[in-house]
């Protein structure tokens, strides 16, 4: 029988190991993916920032 690939069959057929490492997996991507969205929403407000600080000085100061 081939090695079971999906994390929600593994636990039923015993194969608690596989389904400790699907676990890990998913939890490892999850935070892979809030790091990428934080980082790029960090990146993208400092343009940002400083073109709304451009925009509300008084003219010629």
């Amino acid at each position: 029988m081939p090695r079971l690939r999906l994390p929600a069959v593994a636990p039923g057929h015993g194969d608690d190991g596989q389904a400790g490492g699907f676990s890990r997996q998913l939890l490892l991507n999850l935070v892979g993916i809030v790091l990428a969205g934080t980082l790029t929403l960090l990146v993208q407000k400092r343009p940002w920032t400083r073109r709304r600080r451009a925009m509300s000085k008084p003219a010629g100061a």
